[in-house]
């Protein structure tokens, strides 16, 4: 009985990518996902609101990319590059999460607009439509409150996102960095 050569035996990383092209399409090569771009989009997707919490959300990927690797984790402002489409590249990221980080600082909910109405309100506003295209398709949503904040009550939040506050919590403890 002939012996298979390496190439024709399925070790358990190959099995692994075999089962991420089952849950995402076709698979570049091991922990990497394709896409238009930089052919890699991230497990890990972060909604953050820049005028709340890009510090927490900074740490955050910086502890994450640190433990699953940086190609895991997506951020708009680091995993973006200059000329690509914003919207495209989200919407890629989106896509292809396995788990969407919605972190929630202490002025994520009333963030406002330069008209003075809250962002949240606004059918465009990104972390709105992040939190929608997650909880529209199987990917997890984890609702995660930093520097101190609380998650909104389901009353101040647009119907489309009252879910969020229905989700398990979690923390980052932004001390213990």
């Amino acid at each position: 009985m002939a012996t298979p050569d390496a190439s024709q035996t399925e070790t358990s990383s190959d099995s692994a990518v075999a089962n991420q092209a089952d849950r995402r399409g076709s698979v570049t090569e091991p922990l990497g996902w394709p896409t238009a771009h930089n052919n890699c989009v991230p497990a890990i997707f972060l909604s953050y609101r820049r005028s709340d919490s890009v510090g927490a959300a900074g740490r955050l990927f910086d502890r994450l990319a640190e433990h699953f690797g940086a190609d895991q984790v997506f951020r708009d402002i680091d995993s973006i590059e200059a000329g690509e489409d914003f919207e495209e590249s989200i919407r890629d990221a989106l896509r292809l999460a396995t788990v969407v980080l919605v972190v929630i600082g202490p002025r994520w909910l009333e963030a406002r607009s330069q008209d003075g109405t809250r962002r949240i309100d606004d059918p465009a506003d990104y972390v709105r439509h992040e939190t929608e295209a997650a909880r529209s398709s199987d990917t997890a949503v984890v609702p995660l409150l930093v520097e101190g904040a609380a998650l909104p009550a389901r009353e101040s939040v647009p119907t489309s996102v009252k879910a969020l506050a229905l989700r398990k919590i979690g923390s980052f403890p932004i001390h213990e960095m």
